[in-house]
């Protein structure tokens, strides 16, 4: 048997081992600080009169690093902890890291520790927060390196398909309740990369995912594909879900990033295929509204103008625009299998055109050679918007080239070649007109 000045010695060594050591009525929530270790003191303990809710507070402070986070906040269930340990459980371990005052964070290993005797009628246990070893530590970060490869999104940092896939199968096999889901698909990515570059769409898409990191900051949320991110919830309603959803489309088009939206509920959690099958249908259906009520063209438009800031925000391109005026009355690259234009340089009474012709070019052209060209050059004009007639010629020719008379007199030479962006769904050509 111990002395009292060994069991002091034992005591004081084993409390230097741990930054905090905490007595708790895992009933109740009871509990008190055998240690607290100073650089450990931040706010969560000013209020803390219940462990849970202590553990609580430290997720909601920041204190613990937010990957941790959800793993960490489920020690803040009574019900948890007690089964647990209740069930013969003697020690329960998890790693984590946590914010430091230097920023430079720290990695801690916390533990309920109980004897062979804690029941419900004498529900007494340990928890403990030491500093984790650092080979424990290496292994830790390694593995959650792994981990976070293997199941997050490179780009976004949300969980991937190969997660989503996984969390559908566990939904499916366990009646949990209610499940909302949110399908979500960009609107014109495709366009953004091909129109200002793939950094503008990488751009868009980490937009999207902190936007519903935002908005759905307690949901699961997933890019589970190039363009489309779905939201998982077990506690938000259908009508909750469409509220929020309402504002993250609002902020998305506040930066010129459109959306299509659908979103489905159901009361039982092993229905969650077809939640989100009803959701992604939902999603299609929102899109082919947005496309025929012109959204496309408006999309187009907001580009147009981002590829023109974006131009003029450098020196040596706005040297160059500079030139163009001098020289040339326009500058267009056009879509013919699209009917769609991207322009380099634009006078302002053909911007009016066009937003009369809702951004349509063979229309435009059309309304321009009615009030602008001379009407004895409406039939060699006119030969410029049949796109079939012209795609032949370009066959034959690198360069095709009209000169002709404009209604003031003055004459204008326009010559229109191809460009390297061909497909079977894409035929650019670029179109110079010239004083």
């Amino acid at each position: 048997m111990y002395t009292d000045s060994h069991s002091e010695f034992i005591a004081n060594v084993l409390l230097g081992d741990y930054l905090k050591l905490a007595r708790v009525d895992l009933m109740t929530g009871n509990f008190e600080f055998l240690k607290l270790d100073p650089m450990m003191h931040d706010d969560s303990y000013a209020n803390a009169d219940n462990i849970y809710a202590f553990i609580r507070q430290q997720v909601e402070d920041g204190i613990i690093i937010s990957s941790y986070s959800e793993e960490y906040l489920r020690f803040s269930d009574a019900k948890y902890v007690q089964k647990r340990v209740f069930s013969g459980e003697r020690r329960i371990v998890q790693t984590y890291k946590r914010k430091t005052n230097d920023g430079s964070g720290m990695w801690v290993t916390f533990a309920i520790i109980s004897s062979a005797d804690c029941t419900p009628e004498h529900p007494y246990a340990v928890f403990s927060w030491r500093e984790t070893d650092t080979d424990v530590r290496m292994l830790h970060e390694e593995r959650q390196e792994l981990v976070e490869n293997c199941y997050r999104d490179a780009l976004t940092l949300l969980y991937n398909r190969h997660q989503f896939n996984e969390d559908l199968e566990k939904l499916r096999e366990n009646e949990k309740g209610r499940l909302t889901c949110l399908y979500v698909d960009l609107n014109g990515l495709h366009e953004m990369n091909n129109h200002l570059g793939h950094k503008k769409g990488d751009d868009m898409l980490c937009s999207v995912a902190d936007a519903m990191k935002r908005f759905f900051p307690e949901e699961r949320n997933y890019r589970i594909g190039g363009d489309e991110f779905v939201m998982l919830s077990q506690t938000l309603s259908k009508s909750s879900t469409e509220q929020l959803t309402a504002k993250l489309r609002q902020v998305l088009a506040e930066d010129g990033y459109m959306i299509s939206a659908g979103i489905e509920s159901a009361e039982n959690t092993t229905a969650v295929y077809q939640v989100v099958g009803a959701a992604e249908l939902a999603m299609r259906q929102d899109k082919e509204n947005f496309y025929k009520q012109g959204g496309g063209q408006r999309r187009r438009r907001i580009m147009n103008a981002e590829l023109e800031r974006m131009l003029l925000e450098k020196h040596d391109a706005e040297y160059f625009l500079r030139l163009i005026a001098t020289k040339y009355a326009a500058v267009y690259f056009v879509d013919m299998k699209r009917d769609t234009l991207r322009y380099i340089y634009i006078p302002q009474y053909f911007m009016e055109i066009l937003e009369k012709t809702d951004f349509c070019y063979s229309r435009a052209l059309h309304s321009y050679m009615e009030k602008y060209v001379s009407e004895e050059y409406h039939s060699i004009f006119q030969e410029f918007t049949d796109y079939e007639n012209l795609s032949k010629a370009l066959k034959k020719e690198d360069v095709l080239v009209l000169s002709y008379k404009k209604a003031d007199g003055s004459f204008m030479d326009l010559r229109v070649l191809e460009t390297d962006q061909q497909s079977e769904e894409q035929h650019e050509t670029v179109w110079i007109f010239s004083k």
